[in-house]
């Protein structure tokens, strides 16, 4: 026989032996422990059976010697639970929002004027660090500001909304791909500068320590806004999320079930009736920051989590509802002690559990039970185990449109199944929009989750305060902001080309001239002090009016054109009043001479103050009536000036 079957013979050997040592070790424990729902629908997702957390395993992974021995078997559990001091008003008083709140207003509530500040500070700060790297990158750059900054949000919530392969094809102009929006609020060049410019924190105050330094003040920020929004209610949940992301990174976590497989895990806490999100703990690793890092060696990792997401929360009677990844006896009876109770699934395997021995028919169910949890072991299409410390074992008909599958159910399944779904509502609302793009820094899809989270959760606030109407879908929630941003927050562009003959500002339809409002005539002097003469612009261009062009030294002060104001149907007056009239260039006149007396405002006949001597002032008032006032503000009649010869002098 060969040496290379010599190998191959004992490479069997050793897979049969650790087959055999694994069967002889655990036994019957090896049945599957995962997340459920009931039968029918879809297995819930979880990493429960590939979490490799070495940090967990203290609590996870016992033989018999940690079975507890005080659990009696099929006794009624009588627990004593205190009741829930529920509040009428789930929005607390003093977070300041109301029916009157529009949807910017509302997420304004979470993006801070002050959350948005330090990211145009630090994004600006980060701009000027990696100039001197890049150059060529910044050679159009110029400082954002808080405005900028939500015109950018605008584009990313936009570009959730209408999904394109890259973000050059957003500015396309092909008509086949076009979307008109994008290039209205900002240009490309500009929106990729201010994306590979954003930035959080000082790079500078790097330690190396906290591997979210990168996020600055801006997760932990938002997360305080969100904890200071809301009563929760009786029922609050914690599950995980997971924020795909393929790139390097230390603590990216693996998941075969999740969607998107590799990417950020995130521990998520919800409040279960409202499904408000109360608070994130991302996970990174041995440097997560818990509360207390002793709690993993007693609880392990899951358990350490859930204390941690709790602060704030405990000795308030809440029920806690958690899945199997981080219930256990040990974590219940520690929550119990500080009045909180639990409900959740829970696996076989971990220590303090009763020993469970053989399989159930299906249909059976097994208690176990001492004097703080009931444990009940039920088999449906598999084995599934409930702890809490708070619903005492009862069997209930579950009905279902199929008839088939109208059975009994332990009452903890039901109400799991009815509460446990608060993050997967998170999850099934954002996703499908998210304003998260590929990209290689991973800190950036953390913040624009953070703000999509912020985004639902100003939905949820909004549609509770409007209850009596329609609740407003997701989508439709980020189209109302975006209208908003643009109205608040509009673009101003810079001039193209030649100065317009009609101010951007004015309407063409209804232009100042016509406007019912005080157009004051104001006599020009030169350097000598003598009256400057110009042609009066509506002689020069309406020859069938005037046939000789005239000159005049009386200017519109609002409308900075010359105008003659000889006699009671003067061109001053149809240049106010002329519907009909084409169009003028109002190019400004020679400013060498300059006014006798410069008005900042129309002055009503009552308001007008003595301007010096044998000062004039014309005005012509909203219903198109020239009034002359003399230098004491004293109005002259139509017969007192025929002409401008006629006028006092100056």
């Amino acid at each position: 026989m060969s040496d290379g079957n010599f190998e191959q013979i004992h490479i069997y050997l050793n897979i049969i032996y650790v087959c055999a040592y694994t069967y002889i070790v655990y036994g019957a424990e090896s049945d599957s422990e995962e997340h459920f729902h009931d039968s029918g629908s879809e297995e819930e997702d979880s990493d429960s059976a590939t979490e490799s957390d070495s940090e967990d395993d203290s609590d996870s992974l016992d033989g018999t010697a940690n079975r507890d021995p005080t659990f009696r078997e099929n006794e009624l559990f009588a627990p004593v639970v205190e009741d829930f001091d529920e509040s009428e008003d789930k929005i607390r008083p003093e977070f300041g929002v109301s029916r009157r709140t529009s949807p910017l207003q509302m997420l304004q509530k979470f993006l801070t004027d002050g959350i948005i500040g330090d990211v145009v500070r630090e994004t600006n700060r980060y701009a000027e660090q990696d100039w001197t790297r890049h150059p060529a990158s910044y050679t159009d750059w110029k400082p954002v500001d808080l405005a900028q900054i939500w015109q950018f949000l605008a584009i990313t919530f936009m570009m959730g909304l209408v999904k394109k392969p890259s973000i050059r094809e957003y500015w396309s102009t092909d008509e086949l791909i076009q979307t008109p929006f994008f290039a209205t609020v900002m240009s490309r060049n500009r929106f990729q500068g201010i994306l590979r410019a954003l930035h959080f924190s000082n790079n500078e105050n790097y330690t190396g320590r906290d591997r979210f330094c990168k996020l600055g003040s801006f997760m932990h920020d938002i997360l305080g806004n969100f904890s200071s929004a809301i009563l929760p209610g009786k029922n609050i949940c914690i599950d995980e999320t997971l924020l795909a992301y393929k790139g390097r990174l230390s603590f990216r976590q693996y998941n075969p079930k999740k969607r998107g497989r590799f990417g950020i895990k995130m521990f998520v806490l919800c409040d279960c009736a409202f499904k408000f999100v109360l608070n994130i703990l991302p996970y990174q690793g041995k440097s997560t920051p818990l509360a207390d890092r002793t709690w993993v060696k007693d609880l392990g990792f899951g358990g350490a989590t859930v204390l941690t997401l709790l602060q704030g929360y405990l000795n308030k009677a809440h029920r806690v509802v958690l899945d199997n990844w981080f219930l256990g006896p040990k974590l219940a009876k520690i929550m119990l002690a500080e009045k909180t109770y639990v409900l959740g699934t829970v696996q076989r395997r971990r220590k303090g559990m009763p020993k469970m021995r053989g399989k159930l028919a299906k249909g059976r169910v097994e208690t176990y039970c001492d004097d703080e949890i009931l444990i009940e072991r039920w088999s449906d299409r598999r084995e599934v185990c409930m702890l809490n410390t708070f619903v005492p074992h009862s069997m209930r008909i579950a009905e279902s449109s199929n008839p088939r599958n109208t059975r009994e159910k332990p009452a903890t399944v039901l109400l799991y199944n009815s509460i446990m779904g608060a993050v997967d509502n998170v999850d099934k609302s954002i996703k499908p929009y998210q304003s998260v793009r590929k990209s290689y820094k991973w800190y950036k899809k953390v913040v624009f989750n953070m703000i999509d989270v912020a985004t639902y959760n100003s939905m949820i606030l909004y549609n509770h305060l409007h209850a009596d109407q329609r609740a407003v879908p997701y989508k439709d929630f980020v189209m109302k902001i975006v209208r908003e941003i643009q109205e608040k927050y509009p673009t101003l562009k810079k001039p193209i080309g030649r100065p317009p003959t009609v101010p951007r500002t004015e309407n063409p339809a209804f232009p100042v001239r016509l406007k019912p409002c005080h157009h004051i005539a104001v006599k020009h002097l030169d350097k000598n002090g003598t009256p400057s003469y110009s042609d009066c612009i509506y002689c020069k261009h309406h020859a069938e009016y005037s046939p000789k062009r005239k000159t005049t030294p009386f200017s519109c002060e609002i409308c900075k054109v010359r105008l003659c104001i000889q006699g009671g149907d003067s061109c001053f007056k149809r240049y106010h009043t002329d519907i009909k009239l084409k169009k003028i260039s109002t190019t400004p006149q020679n400013t060498q001479s300059q006014p006798h007396t410069q008005i900042s405002q129309p002055r009503l006949p009552e308001d007008i103050d003595t301007l010096g001597p044998n000062a004039v002032q014309f005005i012509l008032s909203p219903n198109h009536e020239i009034v002359v006032f003399d230098e004491d503000g004293n109005p002259l009649t139509g017969a007192q000036f025929s002409d401008e010869s006629s006028l006092p002098p100056i």
